[in-house]
């Protein structure tokens, strides 16, 4: 028994250590560091702050600060964030996968002349696009005005006259005829999953209709811990838009398409256009090291072999959210 106490007890030891070091080895600069570090060694509650909750004709929607000083926009009742800020530094990006979904800049290899944007959240795509590209035409849907309120208020979100905001679903905005874009971001879930009609191939031949020659879509696709969904959305968005790259956002949990009717970059152009947007704007996100991260051929033809066809008839989407 004594023994059996000890060798669990170096175990313990071995695996504190060992986040102590991942800890360490972090940047002491960045923000919560100190009090991240200080909750290893004497662990305690970190409860969030809620500073406003709001109920709209959609979502049961919160906003909260938690232990880092790190601002969430929450929609219950799952406790996933659709939005993280640093209120310090509004244009910092925080989460990986608004890192990653920019990737759409250097893969479309020219400034973009106008973008639009599904789904708002806190709005910090929107802000961290202008930072690159400040005089390109944004358009944004945002079905929840509740939605557009609260990245005002507490996201430090603000328009501009280049910018024009609808306030209607995604998917009624693309049916009407209107104009074509160099990229279209989509990132549109809510708290469990992504609306059914915007995981469809009819959906994704809409929006390759909406694009102009040679333009792109990003999707961010959480993983909401089921794998199937972005295999069914591998296979979906290829019906639809034969030329795909796929990112898997560091530490996982998102993944990221970038798919267009025509070819994409190789890699090397994709990596060198990065490379030059890296030196021009100081952002935060280093473009072309995630651009080098890129999932194999082989491995998307995976995903996609294991994946279904969802279809305006078939997408089950609400069996494949973060339920157990």
């Amino acid at each position: 028994m004594a023994g059996g106490r000890c060798r669990c007890g170096r175990w313990v030891a071995l695996v504190a250590m060992l986040i102590a070091v991942r800890l360490v080895a972090a940047d002491p600069a960045a923000p919560g560091f100190w009090a991240r570090l200080g909750r290893l060694f004497a662990p305690g509650p970190a409860e969030r702050v809620v500073l406003c909750h709001r109920q709209s004709a959609y979502f049961d929607i919160v906003v909260e600060q938690d232990a880092d000083n790190l601002r969430h926009l929450v929609f219950l009742p799952n406790r996933g964030s659709q939005t993280i800020i640093d209120p310090a530094a509004p244009d910092r990006p925080v989460s990986a996968y608004v890192k990653y979904v920019f990737l759409a800049l250097p893969a479309l290899g020219r400034p973009p002349e106008r973008v639009l944007f599904i789904g708002l959240g806190g709005g910090i795509m929107p802000r961290i696009f202008r930072r690159y590209f400040p005089e390109a035409a944004v358009d944004i849907v945002e079905l929840d005005p509740v939605v557009v309120e609260l990245a005002e208020t507490y996201f430090s979100y603000r328009r501009d006259e280049r910018t024009t905001l609808y306030l209607e679903d995604g998917r009624a905005f693309l049916n009407r005829d209107g104009p074509r874009y160099d990229i279209i971001f989509l990132d549109a879930y809510n708290a469990e999953a992504i609306p059914f009609h915007l995981t469809t191939r009819e959906f994704f031949v809409t929006i390759g209709g909406r694009l102009a020659p040679g333009g792109i879509i990003a999707v961010n696709s959480a993983e909401l811990s089921r794998q199937e969904f972005n295999a069914w959305a591998v296979r979906t968005i290829r019906a639809a838009l034969p030329a795909l790259a796929v990112y898997r956002c560091a530490g996982g949990g998102n993944y990221i398409f970038l798919a267009a009717a025509d070819a994409l970059p190789v890699d090397a152009a994709i990596v060198r256009q990065a490379a030059a947007l890296d030196r021009r704007v100081q952002s935060g996100i280093a473009l072309a090291e995630l651009a080098a991260e890129r999932l194999s051929e082989a491995e998307v033809s995976r995903l996609a072999d294991a994946g279904k066809l969802l279809t305006d008839d078939f997408a089950p989407v609400h069996c494949l959210d973060g339920a157990p």
